[in-house]
């Protein structure tokens, strides 16, 4: 099953009449009317599929599934290190704008993720630390692109509330 796919379902008029994510289990449901739809469905990392003539009648359940193949993908990896003193860091991993997240190890501060192809921002953050972010990340099939990041100290704040007495907090 393939969780959190994007299932649109257009009328034939052009109208979308639902925009909906499969479920933990890849499974959708939608209560359409009677009527011919288009059906498109994408997920990150697989190639997009959709159906034409699908046709909805009263009173009947249509089940509709689909395949999704997996894109050509690469492997991007690196490392998490402290800027001034080079250990290793456990920092939180991500491509903005996808559901994709990993965690380098505290050990080593290696991460490891595999992405389809294509161009990526890559961030790193760690409580303590100012986020690290890389533009333009080069993700190329059958490939390893390496990208170590470094994070640096973050300044330390104090936030104080006066409380309820001083404007009205």
């Amino acid at each position: 099953p393939l969780p959190a796919a994007r299932i649109r379902i257009i009328d034939r008029s052009g109208v979308e009449r639902a925009s909906l994510a499969s479920g933990e289990d890849g499974r959708y449901r939608a209560g359409l009317p009677p009527d011919v739809y288009h059906v498109q469905v994408r997920a990150f990392g697989y190639e997009p599929q959709e159906m034409t003539g699908i046709r909805i009648e009263p009173g009947r359940t249509t089940a509709l599934g689909f395949v999704l193949l997996p894109q050509p993908s690469g492997l991007l990896q690196g490392r998490v290190r402290d800027a001034e003193t080079g250990a290793p860091l456990a920092a939180e991993i991500s491509i903005p704008d996808a559901p994709v997240r990993t965690t380098s190890s505290a050990q080593a501060g290696d991460y490891s993720l595999s992405l389809p192809t294509g161009t990526y921002h890559l961030q790193a953050s760690r409580n303590g630390y100012r986020r690290a972010d890389r533009q333009a990340v080069q993700v190329v099939v059958n490939q390893t692109t390496r990208v170590d990041l470094d994070l640096t100290l973050a300044p330390t704040l104090l936030l104080v509330d006066s409380g309820r007495w001083y404007n009205s907090s």
